[in-house]
């Protein structure tokens, strides 16, 4: 049997989980990895996905991120 482990990263407001007034959530990253019976990883997938909301990601965000 082989498994999938994913994560979606999103952003999120200022007031933690609780929606503001005109912010949408927009999913920012996925990942994946694929994991074989002895959960030994086999394969793996990650995009990244440009926010709609902010137009780009900024330095800063990169950075905390771990993309640069």
């Amino acid at each position: 049997m082989n498994y999938i482990v994913f994560d979606l990263e999103w952003n999120q407001c200022s007031e933690g989980s609780r929606r503001m007034r005109g912010f949408l959530l927009k999913l920012l990253e996925i990942g994946a990895v694929k994991l074989n019976e002895n959960r030994e990883m086999t394969d793996q997938y990650h995009v990244l996905i440009q926010p709609g909301c902010t137009g780009s990601f900024t330095t800063g965000q990169r950075r905390l991120s771990g993309w640069i």
